[in-house]
């Protein structure tokens, strides 16, 4: 997976809210942020907060921890400007994240940036959030640009080519032979999908010797715990496995981990 410096990483997607925030001006219907207007004891105008929540997949991992690191940096960087934070559900589901998000439209926030475990799940309360004034901004949900659900979405990378390379990389490391599978976050995650399957397309036109002994890739729920039960299964099932995609930072920290316990 790509990796963005620590700082940098939950920032990005703010700056961009930021820029469509500055263009719009304030999207509360209610004034939760302060309005511009003359003062008139001094004759300046007044600053404008925006009140931007991050909600990502899943908290309590090290990917979404560094995210929430780029938040709060954001947040001080632009402290006068804006009051920014990260909120997200304790597990890997839609139905939580959907439920965080209606909490938002309530509070009447002026944007949302996401990151949705299921994007098609939460397109229509992301379109609700729209309908209300919030501007909408997500990330790893490509199939949601230019819908109603979201102002804008923003992609660090084209997810097919992503794949394609895990896949030539794959068949280097492997010698062009041998077998593999992979694990994902979840089935529903359109990113990790677009990257497995994209390498699982590469893979069978290039190199008929490969083969892939699963027909849907694990899932993990972007769980350490999960991710390191299904490393150990997947090592006792396949002892012979030549290779192994990983979609989720869960997936590939721990199946490392386990192949270091065993193997030193």
């Amino acid at each position: 997976m790509l990796i963005r410096p620590r700082k940098a990483r939950g920032g990005l997607a703010a700056i961009a809210v930021l820029g469509l925030l500055a263009a719009c001006g304030t999207t509360s219907d209610s004034g939760s942020s302060e309005s511009t207007a003359p003062d008139t004891e001094t004759g300046t105008d007044e600053a404008t907060t925006y009140q931007i929540a991050t909600v990502p997949k899943v908290e309590g991992i090290s990917w979404f921890e560094a995210m929430a690191d780029g938040v709060a940096q954001f947040d001080s960087d632009f402290g006068d400007e804006v009051e920014a934070w990260q909120i997200g559900p304790d597990t890997e589901d839609a139905a939580k994240q959907i439920q965080i998000i209606e909490d938002l439209i309530a509070q009447e926030v002026d944007a949302i940036v996401v990151v949705p475990n299921d994007p098609q799940a939460v397109a229509p309360t992301l379109a609700k959030a729209r309908e209300h004034g919030i501007v909408v901004v997500t990330h790893e949900a490509p199939a949601l640009a230019g819908t109603e659900s979201v102002d804008y979405d923003l992609e660090s990378f084209d997810n097919a080519e992503f794949g394609q390379v895990m896949g030539e990389q794959l068949a280097e490391c492997m010698g062009g032979e041998g077998t593999y599978l992979g694990m994902v976050g979840s089935l529903t995650s359109e990113t990790h999908m677009a990257w497995y399957n994209a390498a699982e397309e590469y893979l069978t036109a290039n190199y008929p010797d490969i083969t892939l002994l699963t027909e849907n890739p694990y899932e993990d729920s972007n769980d350490d715990a999960t991710a390191r039960a299904n490393a150990l299964e997947i090592l006792r099932a396949y002892p012979d496995l030549g290779g192994y995609v990983n979609g989720s930072v869960s997936a590939n920290s721990n199946m490392a981990a386990v192949l270091k316990e065993k193997h030193g």
